[in-house]
């Protein structure tokens, strides 16, 4: 997830939202005083709001929205950070997964950021992230790797549930944080299973690597049993969910690595299939003192 190193961006190159979420320089003495717990609790109605305004389409005509899940499958907390997680489906297999998300920087002061992640098989389309960003994903959200040496999916929910847990087990993640290697743990269960209508995709989900200083996902790996020639077939991808370096390994061989990301505060317009945004300072007390509304606003778009 994103951290504290831009505050300066923070604070001079972002525009607040219209709502009471984000202000321009809360004092951080005013601010109350929270655990990362009590945070996420006040802020979930934010979160929900929030994400219900986003709107995903597959298709140009912007027929194919995606549909959001009701509740968030994580909500985490780490040092100096909290959030939770949402997924964005269609026929029941997840398209795009997002955090939604606050850290505190070194004077107190809470900041915002929103970050997504494609799991399309072709580019997403156009989608505003705020009134800061614009994410037009330029290439496929994910590539699913065909398990050459995996047995076929088994023939219940059950086993095939078995079957991915033995798979995502057979691989390591490691991310790096200042000159630090931290070798991520798998979450016990899966972040989302699957509820596939599509014929292509009999069953699927996505696995959650966490952080060694909190529950905050840094990693998802993507585990689907994909419509093939010989039948379904065991397919994985990557998903980053972190602005770090990171990558991942099978045995003693590396399989995939993507370089420190740094596009949610150099560009208005967000070209991976990664995007992540700061969203400003957060005025706790504003959001203490008035309920979100239940009324989505649709987001502007940046000037």
């Amino acid at each position: 997830m994103m951290r504290m190193c831009l505050l300066v961006v923070l604070l001079f190159s972002l525009l607040p939202r219209a709502d009471v979420v984000f202000a321009q320089g809360t004092p951080a003495a005013n601010a109350p005083k929270l655990d990362e717990k009590q945070l996420v609790s006040l802020l979930e109605p934010q979160y929900q709001r929030q994400a219900a305004e986003y709107e995903f389409f597959l298709d140009e005509a912007r027929k194919q929205k995606l549909e959001l899940v009701e509740k968030p499958v994580m909500r985490w907390t780490g040092e100096g950070s909290s959030g939770a997680v949402w997924v964005w489906t269609r026929q029941g297999r997840a398209e795009v997964v997002g955090c939604l998300g606050t850290y505190s920087d070194q004077d107190g002061t809470r900041n915002g950021f929103h970050e997504f992640h494609s799991l399309t098989l072709k580019p997403l389309q156009r989608v505003e992230i705020g009134t800061v960003r614009t994410w037009e994903s330029s290439k496929p959200g994910v590539e699913p790797k065909l398990l050459v040496e995996s047995a076929s999916p088994a023939a219940t929910d059950k086993l095939r549930l078995i079957q991915m847990r033995n798979i995502v087990r057979e691989y390591t993640v490691l991310m790096r944080s200042g000159e630090q290697t931290h070798t991520l743990r798998l979450a016990p269960t899966p972040l989302f299973r699957f509820q596939s209508t599509n014929p292509d995709v009999l069953d699927g989900a996505l696995f959650s690597f966490l952080w060694d200083n909190g529950t905050d996902p840094e990693f998802l790996l993507l585990l689907e049993a994909r419509e093939t020639a010989e039948g379904h077939r065991w397919h994985f991808a990557p998903v980053r969910f972190t602005n770090r370096e990171i990558w991942l390994t099978r045995g003693n061989q590396e399989l995939w690595r993507v370089p420190a990301h740094n596009e949610f505060w150099t560009r208005k317009i967000l070209r991976d299939n990664y995007a992540s945004c700061a969203m400003g300072v957060l005025d706790l007390e504003a959001i203490k003192a008035s309920p979100p509304t239940t009324k989505a606003r649709i987001p502007e778009k940046p000037k």
